[in-house]
């Protein structure tokens, strides 16, 4: 995970809220016949991040690497979502980590 701070002030960063979630996905037992939305379960992992942060400077990056280790039998489809909270601002990025 890498944030950037592209502004000129410092932000800081809030431990309450600011985490990497893991949603997986809701199957309804069957693949369907046409093309349908995802419903994706509530987040079935929670993880602290860029704990040792406690702000990124002015054009400073800040990068963390966590290696995750998702259970899956045969297939799996996961939502990965890191959100970063600064008082009132949330920023979110989210990936969908798949596998055929």
């Amino acid at each position: 995970m890498r944030v950037r701070n592209i502004g000129l002030s410092k932000v800081p960063i809030q431990q309450r809220g600011t985490a990497l979630l893991i949603y997986s996905v809701n199957m309804q037992g069957s693949t369907p016949a046409f093309p349908s939305q995802v419903r994706w379960n509530e987040a079935v992992a929670a993880f602290d991040v860029f704990a040792g942060q406690r702000w990124v400077e002015p054009s400073e990056s800040i990068a963390e690497s966590l290696m995750v280790d998702l259970p899956h039998a045969g297939t799996f489809t996961y939502k990965v979502t890191l959100k970063a909270v600064s008082g009132k601002i949330w920023w979110t990025a989210e990936t969908i980590v798949a596998d055929t």
